[in-house]
Order: structure tokens, then sequence, then C-alpha cells
């Protein structure tokens, strides 16, 4: 008992230090959650997995914090999976497949519309079982449409909608 413990806090004091010199400051694994939350809805929709690893990556940091504040490792206060999220974590933000180096990417694509599709990048893999996101079991497509067509779409909607309230008010008699 507790050996799970010491193992997810050397885990995660790896993460920390390669977040540390990634931000040239301490407190990386913070800095890289507030990263990850000061980011838009539209951008964080468009990058695979980006709640699940979010939502993980606290839940972690919180693990860590109680564990380093209670000093207690004879009670398992993690899982093997949390072991196994962090050193994959590790090894995507050395590979630069992590969120944030997503984001990056997506923003250096020249059209800036493109979605990165999940067969683009290696599926999350914690203890040989794919992690399926916990707000759905449902795959998303998302469509992007240019904003030319958006606006004669609105444009084509206002006019119908005219031409309508016309007929009506000829039918109606208001218009002899």
């Amino acid at each position: 008992m507790g050996q799970i413990n010491i193992e997810f806090f050397e885990a995660f004091k790896s993460l920390e230090k390669l977040c540390n010199e990634i931000y040239g400051d301490k407190n990386g694994v913070t800095r890289y959650i507030s990263d990850m939350e000061a980011t838009s809805p539209y951008d964080a929709d468009r990058i695979p997995h980006w709640k699940t690893d979010l939502n993980h990556l606290k839940s972690v940091r919180y693990i860590r914090n109680n564990i380093a504040h209670d000093g207690s490792f004879s009670v398992d206060a993690c899982t093997e999976e949390d072991v196994a999220f962090i050193k994959d974590f590790y090894n995507r933000i050395f590979n630069t497949e992590d969120p944030l180096a997503l984001k990056r990417k997506l923003k250096q694509n020249t059209s800036g519309k493109k979605t990165i599709q999940r067969d683009q990048i290696k599926p999350i893999v914690y203890n040989q079982v794919i992690q399926q996101s916990k707000e759905s079991n449902t795959e998303r497509t998302e469509y992007h449409v240019p904003k030319e067509s958006m606006a004669k779409t609105v444009i084509f909607i206002i006019f119908v909608s005219v031409m309508i309230i016309l007929l009506i008010l000829f039918g109606l008699g208001i218009f002899k």
C-alpha cells in the first residue's frame, strides 16, 4: 500500500519539471492548466480530448497537492490510471502532441478553419485501454461554413421571410 502514491508522485515531479522548463517558472503544471482554461471554447472544441485532458490534469494536480500536504503515502490516494495519464501526458508534451501544442499547430494552419481530426493524432491510451470521453460517448463532426456562404444564406432567409409576409398581407386583403 502506498507504492502507487510514490510512483504517482515521481511521475508528477517529472511532469512538473518539464512544464517548469517550458514556462521558465515554477508551478508549470498550474501554468499549463491556466493556459488551457484561457483558451476559447471554439479552439478547445477543435482539439480532440481537450476537456478530458484538462479535467484529468486538474484531478492529478489535486491528488498531488493532497499527497504533498498530507505527507501520507500509506493510503492510496491515486490509481494506476492516474499514473499512466501523467506518464502519457509527459510523453505527449515531449513529442509536441499535447493539447497546447495541437492548438499552436492549428493556429499556424494557413486556413485557420480546419479542425484537427481524431485520426490525425494518436489515441490516448492508459494501460492499453482507450479512455473514452466522459462527456459523451458519441463522435462529434464539425462543419465550418465560410463567412460569405453564411452571409448569403442569411440574406436568402430574410428575402424568403419578407416574401412570405407580403403573400400573407396580400391574402388578407391589406394590399389591393
